[in-house]
């Protein structure tokens, strides 16, 4: 988080990729930790300007998070607010916002 906050992103996002390898072995592709470093990426893919593969980790962690932790659990809901976020910031590159509206 610290180096994501300096702007180290290339930095960041190599060491999120190895922490969740690690965890995926360690504890499963499910666990809590795994899907918190999951959205920690996708958050650092969208400062990064990877919005479709931002997006789509969002969404996989999103669907997990609501299996794992419930649908009202806070961390499926900061997942949702950065889904939504991230979709917003897409929209607005393409002059639309109806859909990333809906999750908020």
């Amino acid at each position: 988080m610290v180096m994501r906050k300096q702007g180290k992103l290339p930095e960041a996002r190599a060491l999120y990729e190895a922490v969740l390898e690690a965890q995926e072995v360690q504890l499963g592709p499910n666990h809590p930790d795994t899907l918190d470093t999951k959205d920690n990426l996708a958050m650092v893919m969208r400062k990064q300007g990877k919005l479709p593969e931002a997006r789509a980790l969002y969404e996989a962690v999103l669907e997990a998070s609501e299996v794992q932790l419930g649908p009202n659990h806070p961390e499926t809901l900061r997942t949702k607010g950065n889904l939504a976020e991230a979709m917003a910031i897409a929209a607005e590159q393409n002059g639309e916002r109806a859909e990333a509206a809906g999750l908020y």
